[in-house]
């Protein structure tokens, strides 16, 4: 069923506030541990019935051969211009990110706010990880959690989100959260015309 519409909690202030729109409510906190929790089983989602290829749709996307750090991000941005689904769009960041930033996995998901279903090529996600990604995309600022990055793609409420990470041991560094943070806005466009012709599952 779908959770009651209006509901998100701001995680990344100081004191974490429930709200209801804009409206701040009743202070609530979530721990870290739940935080964790709901990062790990991004990274544990089945994968789909009939993956696309190139690469697994809807799971995480990984990159064994060590890639290409330099890469101009510029170009992810103009190869994702020309797709047409929403599917094969994800599939492509999935897979081209890795290889850029060096890291290990990549899911991205998506949005449908009137019901507040989060979504990815595999159906809906788990409702821990739908409270984190629903965090992040109705305050628009990303969340660093064990490691992982949970970056919104576009202004909030964010329709898209990024979930990235490196080989365990191994953090982003400032000039690549900076990487991230531009590719995001480079890429939001894209993802808003694709999010808005996607009919509802």
């Amino acid at each position: 069923m779908p959770v009651a519409p209006g509901w998100r909690v701001d995680l990344r202030q100081s004191d974490p506030v429930l709200l209801f729109g804009n409206i701040p409510l009743t202070p609530a906190k979530r721990s870290r541990a739940d935080a964790v929790t709901a990062v790990e089983l991004l990274w544990r989602m089945p994968p789909p019935p009939s993956p696309l290829a190139p690469a697994k749709p809807g799971v995480l996307a990984s990159h064994a051969a060590r890639g290409t750090p330099n890469r101009d991000l510029a170009s992810i941005a103009r190869i994702l211009d020309g797709e047409k689904r929403l599917e094969q769009a994800a599939q492509r960041l999935q897979q081209e990110i890795c290889g850029a930033l060096l890291a290990s996995d990549a899911l991205v998901l998506w949005i449908d706010w009137p019901l507040r279903l989060v979504l990815s090529s595999a159906g809906r996600v788990e409702p821990e990880v739908a409270e984190l990604v629903l965090d992040v995309a109705g305050s628009g600022k990303r969340a660093l959690v064990d490691g992982a990055v949970i970056e919104p793609i576009g202004a909030p409420p964010a329709r898209v989100v990024l979930a990235l990470r490196k080989p365990v041991g191994v953090a982003f560094g400032r000039s690549e959260l900076a990487a991230i943070s531009a590719l995001s806005i480079g890429i939001a466009p894209t993802f808003d015309r694709l999010t808005r012709t996607t009919s509802r599952p």
